[in-house]
């Protein structure tokens, strides 16, 4: 289904608001979960909407429903536009039962009110009082959610947030930013943080970069790419944050997902959740964008370039897995392989971290993430985690050095063509590939 978010007449929407007058008095997510809250304030009393997407087996939206200080008339509009608004829905009421059809998919609505039909767009009114316990509004790709099934539904996903999130309690904050924010703030926001990475996660393990498509980069901008991939980067990059949140089954689970996509040796850009090859991309630009920004993308350019700088990010999160003893079999094995193919390699162009669409170049930041992947795989062989031929990785790792330093003195630039400045250059010292007391340091952070 495609939503009015970037395409405003067309779209598609599920939306739901008090009838009248209202504005929206706050919004939050409940403690350790993305649980999220909407109260609504409406003449003489509030309408609390709460809203959670239920996973698993039982894919389920449930909105809640309480009416306080006042009863309160909500408007709910369901208007489905399936194949990205290219096939009209068949829509068929049944009582509080709404079934939608289009594009070889099947929803299901349910409401307190019944529904009417009109234009292809289905509208149910009712009053919530607020002498009696929250109503529902439901909606399913499989299942008829009674409202005492979606009570039942809606606290046990309320506690298992909170169960998972709950753990993160116990990781200790930094003493910087609790001085300045305050330990409150901090922990909600670390909460909050941990609550996203884990709700991006999919059952088989992998996490999108983002769950969104065609959002521009700026209002207006033309860079409306579709993220909702696995890139192997970005999702190593998570997973040192699942770690260090103290969230390690979850960190284990997207090990394992890495491992398995990585089997050949090579370095993998992206791929879809389930670990299968993402789609090349297309455009439709008979779609209006959000708020006019175009064009409407689906899929990815970059799963079908060259990324080197892969392995580096892969290795570290492998080693922030060995540290904890949570390091999955299929990734020691996948990290060996990727320091034999990255020393075999290491001097080919790549289109970099920027996924630059045009030529490829030998890009500063690649190297440096190569050099950091040998160093890594070689030291984990050392423990006794990964095998593979660490004399010949460490080897490779000192000829990526001698080929990427300039002279004493003289900043990195950003490929070999020079290039300038850009703050992926500063890994070069985060990563140990240039010392803090090296002058080149100074000068490249001076650079940037």
């Amino acid at each position: 289904m495609l939503l009015s978010i970037i395409e405003q007449h067309r779209g598609g929407r599920f939306s739901l608001k008090p009838d009248g007058h209202a504005t929206v008095a706050s919004r939050r997510y409940h403690d350790s979960s993305l649980v999220l809250e909407t109260t609504w304030r409406v003449d003489g009393g509030r309408l609390v909407v709460d809203d959670v997407l239920v996973g698993g087996e039982r894919s389920v939206i449930l909105r809640r429903m309480g009416a306080e200080g006042s009863d309160v008339d909500v408007d709910v509009c369901f208007e489905p536009a399936f194949g990205a608004a290219t096939e009209r829905a068949s829509i068929h009421v049944s009582g509080e039962l709404l079934t939608a059809h289009g594009a070889g998919v099947r929803v299901l609505v349910q409401a307190p009110g019944g529904w009417s039909v009109a234009g292809g767009a289905a509208r149910s009114r009712f009053r919530v009082r607020s002498d009696s316990p929250p109503v529902f509004v439901a909606l399913s790709d499989a299942v008829v959610v009674s409202q005492g099934a979606a009570s039942r539904i809606f606290e046990e996903s309320l506690q298992t947030w909170q169960r998972r999130i709950g753990r993160c309690h116990r990781v200790a904050l930094a003493a910087d930013a609790v001085s300045s924010l305050g330990e409150d703030a901090c922990r909600r926001q670390l909460m909050v943080s941990a609550a996203v990475l884990v709700g991006l996660q999919q059952d088989a393990g992998g996490i999108v970069a983002a769950p969104t498509t065609s959002l521009p980069q700026w209002p207006g901008s033309s860079r409306t790419w579709d993220y909702r991939y696995c890139w192997l980067r970005d999702a190593s990059l998570a997973g040192i944050a699942l770690v260090r949140l103290g969230l390690t089954d979850e960190a284990r689970a997207l090990g394992d997902f890495l491992g398995n996509v990585l089997a050949d040796g090579a370095p993998v850009t992206l791929r879809r959740v389930d670990g299968s090859g993402a789609p090349g991309e297309t455009e439709r630009l008979d779609l209006g964008g959000y708020r006019g920004a175009r064009p409407v993308r689906f899929g990815n350019g970059a799963a079908s370039q060259l990324q080197l700088d892969v392995a580096g990010s892969v290795a570290e999160f492998a080693r922030s897995l060995a540290i904890i003893d949570a390091l999955p079999g299929s990734l020691a094995a996948a990290t060996g392989r990727l320091a034999t193919w990255t020393a075999a390699h290491w001097n080919e162009a790549d289109h970099g971290i920027w996924e630059i669409r045009g030529d490829p170049r030998r890009y500063t930041h690649s190297r440096i993430a190569q050099w950091t992947a040998l160093v890594i795989a070689a030291a984990l062989v050392q423990r006794g985690v990964t095998r593979g031929d660490a004399a010949m990785w460490r080897g490779a790792a000192d000829d990526i050095r001698a080929a990427t330093l300039p002279p004493d003195g003289a900043p990195l630039q950003l490929h070999d063509g020079g290039g300038g400045a850009d703050a992926a250059l500063s890994v070069a010292i985060t990563s140990g590939f240039l010392q803090p007391e090296d002058l080149r340091a100074a000068a490249t952070l001076d650079l940037i």
